[in-house]
């Protein structure tokens, strides 16, 4: 009776569905028209009265693309935490194999992921792109693959998805994406094995999610243990026990002992790769609550992204984006002990892996390659029928030419972030050569890079040359070099754009002096100070353009020469620093004796034809 029951609610739903078609119009039959998705519930209440995550409905799906259709029943419960109150809601979807839903049906929606029992459908509500949290997934994923990093999961342990239509009991619901859902095959774990554990971040404000106290087997209460074993719990606690092996490490560990035997318990590439992708991308939402543990052998736990929706700095809610400049230990669980004892005990690592990474996949060009490729399988038709079905919905304004600007805002600033974490060390044959910056380096909010050049040692003389570029900021200026407290008798050098192809180079001591230098024809401005004795000059663009000075008096100074400082902003007439990024120094040569105009000119001559 059951199974007759079945085959007629089946028949039922593919009726529905095929009712329903005709309300897509013939455009939808385009090249690129999407997959459509049917959910119709198998009774009273419905799909639609979900409003809590524990309740389930019984249903059946119908799938249908350019190459296949089938029909299953599944059981469906909502998906998310937030998004709960939203009307269009996120749901998880289980298939069996007949309605008495006593044995789950592996099925196969994508090739590349094989075939399974389990999926998500995301709404996406808040994120106008429908493309934040899958494209930002498979940008995870491609910078994961090459570190072997879960190499048998699908896509390195992260989800994945492709857009469709949904129907839900013969009504349009609006776009969605089918996607890999969180759990073992996102991870290529099996679920027999006991060792292949998974645990989620479920509260913001736990304590054992900021790796401050140990973690609780009381679920919902901090980490929830989303792979693994659910009914022992003696098992549940030996689970718990292995992440609490973690825990303690991160809080007891002395700082060598966390740098000798970090991966011993946490893998080395995928923290490193994760802390510099949710820096870059400004995944503000991700560095404690939707935090993703998984380990293979129960000892050594890798990091995972999940949730990346508010990527490239959308608000949660989709009414806003956080400034690009937002630093992480600004993210919500920025704090967490983990990241800020990992930042600062491996900071080599983190500045060689960040730059690694911005040379393949943490750039404009593949970033945007990716979401200009996801969009583009949605027809025009169907971002129509969305709009009108959800026209309140958020985040209209934050669009795909939203991203680019927010990765063209960002990149210089978490650049200077990285650069100023560790200096390599630079060979010279000239032993005069004190300091020496070949890479990029951009001041960050009240940072300084420290040269150990003091300033006024009236028995040092030294030249400083300095190859800068910045963005020019209307009615703003620069500061690239100052002393530690930006003290009137202080040495203070601001490089100002104010709309034109003009640089200011202001010297700050006992009296303020300025020299006007124009940009390079590389867009640089070239500046070398030499002291000498008493007598500071300044040379611009080149050694015949120059102004000298006498030192400021320095009786009360006492400062190293710093590279960085505050962004300033000028407002009736007065300047104000405000805690911002500042411009970027393309190179800068420290030699310790004031040296001659000609070694000057050929110096400057070398970091002109640098590229």
């Amino acid at each position: 009776m059951k199974t007759r029951m079945y085959f007629i609610l089946s028949l039922l739903a593919v009726l529905l569905f095929t009712l329903a078609l005709p309300a897509l119009a013939e455009e939808t039959r385009e090249e690129s028209a999407l997959p459509q998705v049917s959910l119709v519930s198998a009774g009273e209440p419905g799909i639609l009265s979900l409003r809590e995550k524990s309740a389930e409905r019984m249903a059946t799906l119908t799938y249908r693309d350019q190459e296949k259709t089938f029909s299953w029943p599944v059981t469906v419960k909502l998906q998310g935490t937030s998004t709960l109150d939203y009307g269009k809601k996120n749901y998880t979807i289980k298939f069996y194999s007949d309605g008495t839903y006593a044995k789950k049906q592996k099925v196969t929606v994508c090739d590349a992921w094989g075939a399974h029992a389990k999926y998500c459908l995301k709404a996406n509500y808040q994120d106008s792109t429908q493309a934040r949290n899958v494209v930002t997934a498979r940008l995870a994923g491609d910078m994961n693959k090459p570190y072997n990093i879960f190499p048998d999961a699908p896509n390195s342990g992260l989800v994945d998805g492709f857009p469709v239509e949904v129907f839900i009991d013969g009504e349009y619901w609006g776009l969605y994406t089918f996607n890999i859902p969180k759990g073992d095959w996102m991870f290529g774990m099996s679920g027999k094995n006991e060792n292949h554990l998974v645990m989620e971040a479920d509260n913001l404000y736990s304590d054992s999610i900021q790796f401050r106290q140990e973690a609780s087997t009381v679920l919902d209460q901090d980490w929830t243990l989303a792979v693994g074993p659910d009914e022992s719990a003696e098992e549940i606690a030996g689970a718990y026990e292995k992440l609490n092996r973690v825990i303690r490490f991160v809080m007891n560990s002395t700082d060598e002992e966390f740098r000798a035997h970090f991966s011993e318990y946490l893998n080395l590439d995928a923290c490193l790769n994760y802390y510099c992708f949710a820096y870059y991308v400004n995944a503000s939402d991700n560095m404690a609550k939707n935090l993703l543990l998984a380990t293979l052998d129960g000892q050594v736990w890798y990091p995972s992204l999940y949730d990346l929706d508010t990527a490239f700095g959308l608000y949660f809610n989709g009414e806003g984006l956080y400034t690009p400049l937002n630093r992480i230990e600004y993210f919500q669980g920025g704090n967490s002990l983990l990241w800020t004892r990992f930042s600062a005990l491996f900071p080599r690592e983190l500045h060689e892996r960040y730059f690694e990474l911005r040379k393949t996949v943490l750039n404009e060009a593949y970033i945007m390659g990716l979401f200009e490729a996801f969009d583009a399988q949605i027809p025009t038709s169907a971002w129509a029928r969305e709009r009108e079905k959800w026209p309140d919905a958020p985040g209209r304004e934050y669009g795909l030419d939203s991203i680019r600007e927010h990765i063209q805002a960002r990149e210089g600033f978490v650049d200077g972030v990285f650069s100023s974490m560790y200096h390599p060390e630079t060979a010279s044959d000239d032993p005069r050569l004190i300091f020496q910056l070949e890479a990029p380096y951009q001041g960050r909010p009240n940072g300084y890079w420290d040269t150990g050049l003091r300033l006024y040692d009236g028995d040092q003389d030294f030249t400083i040359l300095l190859k800068i570029r910045t963005g020019q900021q209307e009615q703003s200026s620069k500061v690239i070099l100052s002393n530690n407290n930006n003290d009137l008798n202080g040495l203070l050098v601001q490089c100002s754009g104010d709309g034109t192809d003009a640089y200011t180079i202001f010297f700050a001591g006992a009296h303020t002096y300025e020299a006007v230098y124009a940009l390079d024809k590389d867009g640089c401005a070239y500046v070398t100070i030499r002291k000498q004795g008493d007598e500071y000059t300044f040379f611009g663009k080149t050694v015949t353009d120059y102004r000298q000075f006498v030192s400021p008096l320095s009786s009360e100074v006492d400062s190293t020469l710093l590279l960085g400082g505050q962004y300033h902003l000028h407002s009736d007439g007065a300047w104000s620093a405000v805690n911002n990024y500042t411009g970027v120094l393309e190179q800068c040569r420290v030699y310790g004796e004031a040296l001659s105009t000609e070694e000057i000119e050929a110096i400057m001559g070398e970091m002109k034809s640098a590229k």
